[in-house]
């Protein structure tokens, strides 16, 4: 036997060699968290198990899932290993590899010569990569109306092809949607795009994809019918193309002047100022939850970099009571079944403590945005000269009886009516409530 005889030998029977094969694959599949995977392992520790046949089957297998490998990459070539983690892609890899071993196995039964090592590595590479050219080809065209349809093996392959690519795209899109929602809710449009088309002009990445990217943001830049939220998705998903690595490195820590905020008084404009003049544009607002908390309530308004004594400034705050309702926790949080948020109920001889904050009429616009769940009214408190005034107040749109705040959220609360001042016997009240972790 000459040194490629026993070459070939080694390659096609040593057990081994194919179970080496097999534990790398393992653990490649385990480091990238490709744990759907785990069905191709199963089958290709069957065909390791028995027998020389077996082991031709195995590198079969193992070449007609590489071909399938190759077409996914080239397809989905923005997120590939998300795209391979996808069930639809490991059925994919299945069937392919599953054709080229019913390729091999249509060889050895019709009397394919494969006694010899050089035989066997020849049927290997002809059923691993040449059985996708036969499941591709094509008998021959039927014309039907002004359309050429194709009879033959192709078809199934193609029918086959398009249900997968589907439910992969769909599966893919899902993600992409919720990703880029994560990433860019509350990001203003107007003050990232310059410093997207920055960086990628200062990117390495692939000329054609770059061109492209930019040619969607000065789409964007144009568009009007968009609003800036919506642009700022679009900006999300053509930046995509690039990786979401790369819009993570982005948007992960974005800074707060990137954010949507309220605008503040001194920013509005010579005409808004002459219409103030006739009719007010400032509303009293109360708030008894945990945007009594000035932290937070500037937070909710994207005014964090405001400066505490500016703050006060604009929004005036002062103590109220409203009586005849009562605080609860009955407002559900999306996606949370035992946590609730802040809500009134009336409630005979109830009283709820809070504080009264001015705003001005855009600042409660963008307030309303921000308040998901909650509807606004108008109420009677008492200030604290005593007076009755009418302010607006948010009340919960819906309720569910038995929830409880976080102790997170209480703690907000009790912030803002220690910031406050509120009376200690409320304050009291609300340390007594019984929150969750």
């Amino acid at each position: 036997m000459n040194i490629t005889d026993t070459v070939f030998s080694f390659v096609t029977n040593n057990k081994s060699l194919s179970t080496t094969f097999l534990l790398l694959f393992i653990s490649l599949c385990f480091y990238l968290e490709f744990y759907s995977w785990y069905l191709i392992v199963l089958i290709l520790s069957y065909l390791i198990a028995f027998g020389v046949d077996q082991q031709m089957y195995f590198y079969v297998f193992a070449l007609g899932m590489l071909t399938a490998f190759a077409e996914i990459i080239g397809k989905f070539r923005d997120e590939p290993i998300k795209t391979l983690k996808s069930c639809y892609a490991v059925c994919y890899h299945v069937f392919n590899g599953l054709i080229a071993v019913f390729a091999l196995k249509l060889m050895i039964v019709n009397g394919v010569q494969h006694s010899t090592e050089l035989d066997r590595i020849k049927i290997i590479l002809i059923a691993g990569l040449g059985s996708m050219l036969i499941m591709r080809s094509k008998l021959f065209n039927i014309k039907v109306g002004d359309k050429d349809i194709a009879v033959g093996p192709d078809q199934i392959m193609t029918v086959f092809l398009d249900f997968m690519e589907t439910s992969i795209d769909r599966v893919r899109s899902l993600s992409r949607l919720r990703f880029v929602t994560e990433k860019l809710k509350d990001i203003d449009y107007d003050k990232v795009s310059k410093h997207c088309e920055a960086l990628l002009n200062a990117s390495q990445g692939n000329k054609d994809v770059l061109k492209e990217i930019n040619e969607e943001i000065d789409k964007l830049n144009k568009d009007k019918d968009y609003s800036t939220q919506q642009k700022s998705f679009l900006l999300g998903f053509s930046l995509l193309k690039m990786g979401e690595n790369f819009v993570s490195a982005i948007f992960d820590k974005a800074p707060s002047e990137w954010k949507f905020r309220a605008p503040i008084k001194e920013e509005t404009s010579i005409t808004a100022e002459l219409a103030s003049m006739f009719q007010s544009k400032e509303v009293e607002c109360m708030a008894y939850s945990s945007m009594m908390c000035g932290k937070e309530f500037r937070l909710r308004l994207g005014w964090q970099n405001l400066e505490e004594t500016k703050f006060r400034q604009q929004v005036n705050p002062v103590k109220c009571t409203l009586k005849g309702f009562e605080l609860v926790f009955n407002k559900p949080i999306e996606n949370d079944t035992i946590h609730g948020h802040a809500n009134i109920v009336s409630v005979e001889n109830g009283i709820v403590e809070g504080v009264v904050y001015k705003l001005d009429r855009s600042a409660l616009d963008y307030l309303d945005k921000e308040e998901i769940g909650y509807i606004r009214k108008e109420l009677t408190v008492t200030n604290a000269e005593n007076k009755e005034i009418k302010i607006q107040v948010y009340i919960a749109e819906s309720t569910r009886e038995g929830l409880k705040p976080s102790k997170d959220y209480l703690d907000k609360i009790l912030d803002g009516a220690r910031e406050h001042q509120l009376s200690q016997e409320y304050i009291t009240k609300i340390e007594k409530i019984e929150s969750l972790s």
